[in-house]
């Protein structure tokens, strides 16, 4: 922002630029505010001042979409850059600028009205052309016409206005930059799906699951009168998907050997042997619940205790420490909940440094001694967490386990240690991103100061949300479920 105002004050119109090299977001900042992101972006455009930026280092550090904003919106450019190559992506800058014409014309006009000029150059690529306003002194020239400026991303990578056709699972940006106009939204309809965005920078993300071949559209709308659409700003672009690759057919030697047979049908005995495992264990647990304990020999140092998992696990013995023979219990155990047996429940059972179990139901034994058997319940999990589509698509997290008030979801790292339960193979989620909150039944969430942030149901949060069963959470280029325990 300093340097651009240093500019307009120092230089003339068509003698300035300001170059940004960036190597990625200041992490240490605790008030970045004071960058004037989005006031820079007015400045350079207002003032006719080209910013070209830079990127170098590791893309995940980098704010791209910044970037290319800063650079479109004051028709600068924007570059990818590694270390190696910073120089000669300068250099190609400079010599950018230094192809430029400038014109001086004198007007002459009796009424010193506003007018108009347009320019048309030709090319390498083909003539192109551009309508200006003008004045002279004392008069004052119109905004111009309200306009829409628009920036693709495809996996990262600028593409300028114009959609190509995409490979299948592409991750594309569409940026829009409202010029002369100040809309109240933007409607992204892809598809006709709606996807409304009430304030700047108006950014609409999706990923290109289609099939090989097929044709979508995206209709973007700038509403400023609900009830009066402006074709002007207005448009629509067509999304192409490559078509499917021709398979290459190759002929399979026949088998003459066990081993040639069993790599070439390596699946189908997996798949029978998965099944065989699946058989036999149901088996086992029809069996197991069948089987009722064993009468405890009088006098024994302890009494046996069954110990039942619902949902698929087999019965077990634990035997008790006290000496005086103290009570034995069952302990029921729902699936996806808590295996651990609680700590010092009564001198008859001997088990410790274990969580304390969720629920515990006491019986007295009648004749008003030493307590009878007890039942301990566990109880499940709060919430389903399941990732419906983008990255790690299929994904399912339990959260609000006993003693879990607290789980975080983060991007999966390819190198180091993750403090995020829940983790997201995709580089637009931040390591950091969100965190669920569980009080009582209630479920919460939060942003963790994310740079792509966190929705709601399509709203985008700010501060800590209640959840309800069945509410959409989208992070990034993730679409997820919070769903309830069956």
């Amino acid at each position: 922002y300093k340097a651009t105002k240093l500019t307009i004050n120092e230089s003339k119109i068509g003698q300035r630029a300001v170059i940004v090299l960036s190597d990625g977001k200041d992490r240490s900042c605790n008030n970045c505010n004071i960058f004037k992101q989005d006031e820079t972006v007015t400045l350079g455009s207002a003032n006719l001042v080209p910013i070209f930026t830079i990127g170098v280092g590791i893309e995940n550090d980098l704010d791209e979409k910044y970037l290319l904003r800063l650079a479109t919106s004051t028709d600068g450019q924007y570059i990818r850059a590694d270390i190696n190559s910073v120089r000669q992506k300068f250099q190609e800058i400079q010599n950018t600028l230094k192809t430029q014409y400038v014109l001086t014309l004198e007007t002459k006009t009796d009424n010193a009205k506003a007018g108009k000029l347009k320019i048309r150059v030709n090319t390498k690529s083909g003539p192109d052309e551009k309508t200006f306003d003008y004045a002279p002194k004392g008069a004052v020239a119109p905004a111009g016409p309200a306009a829409l400026d628009i920036a693709i991303r495809v996996n990262g990578a600028p593409v300028g206005s114009n959609m190509p056709i995409l490979p299948r699972d592409a991750k594309v940006a569409v940026e829009v930059t409202p010029k002369n106009v100040t809309p109240a939204r933007i409607d992204f309809l892809l598809d006709n799906q709606p996807n409304p965005r009430d304030k700047a920078p108006y950014v609409f993300e999706f990923t290109a699951s289609y099939a090989p071949g097929s044709k979508h559209e995206l209709k973007i709308q700038a509403v400023t009168d609900p009830a009066k659409p402006d074709p002007a700003l207005a448009r629509t672009i067509s999304i192409d998907m490559q078509s499917g690759s021709t398979a290459v057919t190759q002929v399979t030697p026949p088998c003459n050997d066990i081993v040639c047979l069993i790599s070439n049908n390596i699946l189908t005995i997996v798949g029978i042997a998965l099944v065989l495992v699946g058989l036999i264990t149901v088996l086992a647990i029809i069996l197991l619940r069948k089987r009722k304990p064993a009468p405890a020999p009088e006098n024994a140092g302890g009494i046996n205790a069954g110990m039942t998992f619902l949902g698929g696990a087999t019965n077990m013995d634990f035997g008790a420490s006290s000496s005086n023979g103290g009570g034995g219990g069952t302990v029921v155990v729902r699936e996806g909940g808590s295996t651990n047996l609680g700590t010092n429940l009564s001198s008859g059972v001997g088990m410790s440094n274990v969580a304390a179990p969720s629920t515990q139901v006491w019986k007295d034994d009648g004749a008003g001694g030493e307590e009878g058997p007890k039942t301990m319940v566990y109880r499940p999990g709060k919430a389903i967490f399941e990732i419906l589509s983008g990255p790690s698509q299929g994904l399912r997290y339990e959260m609000g386990k006993p003693g879990e008030d607290m789980v975080m979801i983060g991007r999966k790292l390819s190198t180091g240690t993750s403090s995020a339960q829940i983790k997201v193979d995709s580089p637009y989620v931040s390591r950091q991103h969100a965190n669920f909150i569980i009080e009582g039944d209630a479920v919460y969430i939060e942003d963790l100061n994310s740079s792509s942030g966190t929705k709601v149901n399509g709203v985008r949060i700010s501060q800590r949300t209640l959840l309800a069963f069945g509410d959409i959470i989208e992070i990034a280029d993730m679409r997820a479920e919070l769903k309830r325990v069956k």
